[in-house]
């Protein structure tokens, strides 16, 4: 695998790639590397928010009411969240709607 990383990273041009396992760990590697740190939040869709919650890791989450008909957040309501420990907003697809 080590091996696969190298070469691709040379193929690509870019000194910093990575493998992980699964879109939880890509979303936690995230988050540390833009230090998004414990204790700092990040707005997360409800009722949909035990998908979320891991890969937030820490974080604090904020609960997000959604549309009932679409099943996502609005950006009114996004907005209303937002207090001044948000760090990250982050979007989720569900059911092909983001």
């Amino acid at each position: 695998m080590l091996e696969l990383e190298a070469q691709l990273k040379q193929y690509l041009g870019t000194p910093f790639l990575n493998f992980v396992s699964n879109g939880t760990i890509a979303l936690q590697l995230a988050l540390r590397t833009l230090d998004i740190l414990d204790g700092e939040s990040s707005p997360l869709p409800s009722p949909m928010w035990h998908r979320f919650f891991n890969s937030v890791g820490t974080m604090q989450a904020c609960f997000v009411d959604i549309e009932l008909n679409t099943f996502v957040s609005t950006p009114g309501k996004i907005e209303a969240a937002i207090t001044p420990n948000t760090k990250a907003i982050m979007a989720f697809m569900f059911m092909a709607i983001l």
